[in-house]
């Protein structure tokens, strides 16, 4: 049965005006001005309004209907209920104003006519965000140039992350906004705040992810791989080698987000192609690391860019990149507390001491190789733990199996003829192959394990110990049988008849 409204306007304690509806038997509920807005009775509103209702009435969590006609953009309700003495700063129990709701869309319209109604240009919250911050990453220019000319502050900086408009726009791809806030003087160098965590020290050593802070306006315009914005602020004149708080330059982190065209720019803009991060990486090392992308838990997608990881690392080598440079320590994996994306499972190749070369073989990247080698890298290098060279890396040495199976790791799909085209490679640059890692193992203890009998075939043509234990006792042929590769065992048993 359909209700039969009859409206019925009342004056409640003198102080505001309501519109009760009936139905046959009994009232509905009782709608003020802002509920009104809210639910787009626009008619009703307006002719409330036009009786004098208090148009600053209050909701349950304080919401005015200023507050409401702001957020669906209405400008000419907007308008009238400022004419009629709306207050533009009235903040709800949730700390927001018709200014701040003014500027999630960045409306040039109606922020002008809060503005001239006398409405705070800043308008912080309880953090200190301002209305600049947040047109910042809508993008709209307009309004942005409206809130400078009236005065806002360019450099204001909230007090979570200690981030700027500058900042807000450069994370939001806004380049025409990032030229913007430049050109009102924007502090192209300003850095975040750095957080500082005590209370996540624990002495449980697992990674953890903690949100340091610590950027600046290139560093996130190079993490997110706009062009534009990158370009701006170049022009801007801003640091184009400053790192995070552990040693990221925007270089780096380009390299990192998979966002090649950009790393080129900056390369080309006389970024330091030999600058290091904490844990030793360079952006030639990020740029083969990232060749061929393992996938991890966070979903990952390929690069969209027109250029290629490898490309960015034939340009990082003809401009002086280290091609040598190792490794401090393990590097953070990528897949979050559950992707073991060249993390723990790779520590054994990849950790301290190791170089590009080293993720190069292990990675089955025949072509990232022969790109390194091509620039003299050296073949005899082993990392600090393991003593793992690239010749036992590429062969299969401390591949690791069972345990970390949500994800790929590097290599995982390598195949016996691959990894033995890599170990011929650094052969004929030198690579020794007899190198035994710390666990005694040698290239035909990695290929026994790994299931390549190619690579068996060639240690055994070179003279290689098929019959050698491990510092556990372990030949190639009980690896190959701890795995369950059936046919490798009969391989090197028919190697071993010969």
């Amino acid at each position: 049965m359909n209700p039969v409204f009859s409206p019925l306007r009342l004056a409640v304690a003198g102080t505001f005006t309501a519109l009760l509806f009936f139905t046959a038997n009994d009232v509905i509920a009782i709608e003020t001005l802002p509920d009104l807005v809210n639910q787009g009775a626009r008619d009703a509103a307006l002719e409330l309004i036009s009786e004098g209702v208090d148009v600053n009435q209050l909701s349950v969590d304080g919401t005015t209907a200023l507050h409401w006609a702001v957020y669906k953009k209405d400008v000419a309700l907007v308008q009238m209920l400022l004419d009629e003495g709306a207050d533009p700063d009235i903040r709800n129990d949730y700390g927001a104003t018709p200014m701040t709701v003014a500027s999630e869309h960045g409306d040039y319209p109606i922020m002008k006519a809060l503005l001239d109604a006398g409405g705070d240009v800043e308008s912080p919250n309880s953090e200190g965000q301002t209305l600049l911050m947040t047109v910042a990453r809508t993008g709209n220019v307009d309004t942005a140039r409206l809130l400078l000319d009236e005065g806002a502050n360019v450099n204001a900086s909230e007090t979570w992350g200690g981030q700027t408009a500058l900042m807000w726009g450069a994370s939001q791809q806004q380049p025409a906004l990032v030229r913007l806030l430049i050109e009102h003087g924007a502090n192209v160098d300003a850095r975040g705040k750095d957080h500082d965590w005590p209370r996540w020290v624990t002495s449980e050593p697992r990674v953890k992810p903690l949100d340091e802070g610590g950027y600046t306006a290139l560093l996130y315009a190079a993490r997110e791989g706009c062009e534009g914005c990158v370009e701006a602020l170049l022009d801007g004149g801003a640091n184009i080698n400053m790192p995070d708080l552990w040693g990221q330059t925007p270089l780096l982190m380009a390299t990192l987000n998979l966002h090649y065209d950009t790393s080129a720019l900056l390369i080309a803009r006389g970024a330091d192609v030999k600058r290091w991060d904490w844990w030793g990486r360079t952006a030639l090392y990020n740029a083969i690391d990232l060749h061929l992308l393992t996938s991890s838990s966070r979903g990952d997608l390929p690069s969209t860019d027109k250029l290629t990881a490898l490309d960015i690392a034939r340009a990082l080598l003809e401009k002086g990149a280290y091609v040598d440079m190792r490794l401090k320590q393990e590097p953070p994996f990528r897949g979050g507390d559950r992707g073991y994306t060249d993390g723990s499972p790779d520590s054994r190749v990849l950790s301290g001491g190791a170089t590009a070369l080293h993720k190069a073989a292990k990675a089955g990247d025949i072509e990232a190789v022969k790109l390194l080698l091509e620039h003299k890298a050296r073949v005899d290098i082993g990392n600090i733990m393991y003593e793992v060279t690239p010749v036992l890396a590429a062969a299969g040495v401390w591949r690791v199996y069972g345990i970390f199976r949500e994800v790929p790791i590097s290599g995982e799909f390598t195949t016996g003829a691959e990894a033995a085209e890599i170990v011929k490679l650094l052969l004929d640059a030198g690579a020794n192959i007899n190198d035994r890692a710390a666990n005694g193992q040698n290239v035909a203890h990695g290929a026994g394990k790994a299931g390549w009998n190619e690579v068996l075939q060639l240690a055994h043509d070179l003279g290689v110990d098929l019959d050698a234990p491990d510092v556990g006792g372990h030949t190639p042929r009980d690896l190959a049988m701890l795995k369950g590769h059936t046919e490798t065992v009969a391989f090197i048993d028919e190697l071993l008849s010969k």
